[in-house]
């Protein structure tokens, strides 16, 4: 068949439009691949507003101390080096591409965190060795003797007592679980409700149980059971099967984890505890305070932080009582950076953000505890704080709900059945 003038004027325009089409598809990629690799990505996920601000600060003042982007900036070129920062969605968080997509993590140490080691750049012995060696041998931060999640700054669900009582019937806060109890029942003579907490709050609620099986099982105990935990979420097994597991560890022989949840029933109907606690808000412990109506508040330090003056000022913090744990860790939920490329820029972040300056930059901006040997704290509970982690031999350990679950999904729901067990 012969093709006409016409025709074969068309095919040729529609070839030069492919060739060029393609030209420019080229350039464009060529383009992207070269912004990419002079751009740094820093992605944020699960962390408050205030907390990613003074983050951001510090990276971005490592970033522009970099030679390289100070030579760029001083000659005003196009090619300067860009760093970027993200916020990621859960979807984005759960990509199994997101270490090819991100240099930087900045998240809640936590079951994320310890799915994305295997793919994490480890941070040099100089920057490790700022840590305390409870922090340089857990597997939340190491692996195989690298530290490949490097924690920022600490949270911590204290034990709060409030003094004014406390000074009138005893020379010494509980030490052990055991006075603990003892003591809430001595206080129920004087107080309404004994022992109270936010329990609405989800985190709250994780780190009521996850304290009291640290207590009973100790660091070796803690960490198995929330690898048992996610084992059975991994399966996508029923929660009531949790019910049925052992604690190990220091745990006696036959202790399981449904154990854990009769103690606060049982606690309940001793009149200890505040019956609906797991239900409870923040701003009804504030009215509880406020009305002279307990005597012990569970909270993370950060919620302490928002608690009037007048009346916190009378709460003193320690670490929740041991039962039968020897080898302890201390839950202190942590905010933590990982690296997935090994640039200047991201060694520069690890460096800055472990220095002793910048640690107690972030200290002062979220009054949480620093995380390094060195650096100043917020205020004498900040540093507290830092002192018990550095001392328990497990280290600083997230709550069971981050520890345990990625997503904010799975943990939402891992809440509502723990609050249907404890009603």
């Amino acid at each position: 068949m012969t093709m006409t003038k016409r025709t074969k004027r068309i095919l040729i325009v529609a070839a030069s439009v492919l060739v060029v089409a393609a030209t420019i598809t080229g350039l464009v990629l060529r383009a992207n691949t070269a912004h990419r690799a002079r751009t740094t990505i820093v992605g944020f996920y699960d962390i408050e507003g205030a907390q990613q601000q003074a983050v951001q600060y510090v990276l971005e003042r490592a970033f522009s101390a970099l030679p390289e982007v100070q030579a760029a900036n001083a000659a005003t070129v196009d090619n300067a080096p860009v760093l970027e920062f993200v916020t990621l969605s859960d979807e984005q968080a759960a990509d199994p591409k997101l270490t090819k997509k991100i240099d930087v993590l900045i998240t809640q140490t936590g079951a994320l965190t310890s799915r994305l080691m295997s793919a994490a750049v480890p941070v040099n012995n100089e920057i490790m060795a700022r840590f305390p060696r409870s922090t340089q041998s857990s597997p939340f931060f190491s692996q195989d003797g690298k530290m490949l999640v490097m924690p920022l700054f600490l949270d911590h669900f204290e034990t709060a007592y409030y003094t004014i009582l406390s000074d009138e019937l005893t020379d010494e806060l509980p030490y052990y679980l055991s006075e603990f109890a003892e003591y809430a029942a001595l206080i129920k003579e004087s107080i309404v409700y004994p022992i109270i907490a936010s329990g609405a709050d989800d985190t709250v609620l994780f780190s009521m149980v996850s304290v009291l099986v640290e207590s009973v099982a100790g660091a070796d105990g803690y960490n198995q059971l929330i690898r048992d935990i996610s084992d059975i979420a991994g399966k996508d097994q029923p929660f009531d099967d949790v019910l049925a597991l052992p604690l190990k560890g220091d745990a006696p022989d036959g202790i399981i984890f449904g154990d854990i949840l009769q103690v606060f029933r049982n606690w309940r109907s001793e009149g200890l505890i505040l019956g609906n606690w797991q239900e409870t808000t923040e701003a009804s412990v504030r009215v509880f305070m406020e009305d002279y109506h307990t005597g012990i508040i569970q909270m993370l330090l950060s919620q302490h932080r928002r608690m009037p003056y007048p009346m916190i000022k009378y709460y003193e913090s320690t670490q929740y009582p041991a039962d039968t744990s020897v080898s302890r860790a201390l839950i202190a939920p942590s905010v933590s950076c990982m690296l997935f490329t090994d640039t200047n820029a991201a060694r520069s972040f690890v460096d800055a953000l472990s220095s002793a300056d910048e640690q107690e930059f972030l200290s002062v901006k979220t009054q949480l505890a620093p995380t390094t040997l060195r650096g100043q704290s917020f205020d004498m509970q900040a540093d507290d704080v830092r002192y018990f982690a550095a001392i328990s031999a497990g280290g600083p350990v997230p709550d069971l709900g981050h520890a345990a679950f990625a997503t904010s999904e799975k943990r939402a729901e891992f809440a509502d059945w723990l609050r249907d067990q404890l009603r």
